[in-house]
């Protein structure tokens, strides 16, 4: 904000009398050489609601709000459909790791013997084994 008489900067400062009242205000902050501007201080409240109320005179015209409203739509329907295609994505990604676990879990079974595996109920032969034994004790 800016003084509307001298155009320099307005600055808020608060003080506190020797009763402990505080008071809030604000003034120019006289920075200029070449004038001495004559503004006096304006207290907080007074300020604020002035500012408020130039707040609630602004509007935004119709046709701009409508567009606006529009973009936001449309975005949000982008959002939706990319939302829905990441979690299509990701379901494929995550049935597609469960059938690469399934198939390391069945190479690594069969390429385990079958005497050691009688006691999980398996059957595999010597000849297909691929890998050591998992169960075996290190």
């Amino acid at each position: 904000m800016t003084c509307g008489e001298c155009g320099r900067a307005i600055t808020a400062e608060k003080k506190t009398n020797r009763h402990g009242t505080t008071y809030r205000y604000y003034r120019c902050t006289k920075r200029r050489l070449d004038y001495k501007c004559r503004q006096p201080v304006v207290q907080a409240a007074y300020l604020e609601e002035q500012i408020q109320e130039f707040l609630r005179r602004i509007s935004v015209p119709q046709e701009i709000a409508a567009h606006v409203t529009d973009q936001l739509l449309e975005f949000a329907e982008e959002e939706r459909a990319t939302r829905a295609s990441n979690l299509k994505r990701t379901e494929k990604t995550r049935a597609s790791i469960e059938r690469q676990l399934d198939a390391l879990i069945k190479l690594r079974v069969r390429g385990l013997s079958g005497h050691r595996l009688a006691g999980f109920g398996f059957a595999c032969s010597r000849s297909a084994r691929v890998s050591p034994n998992p169960f075996a004790a290190s």
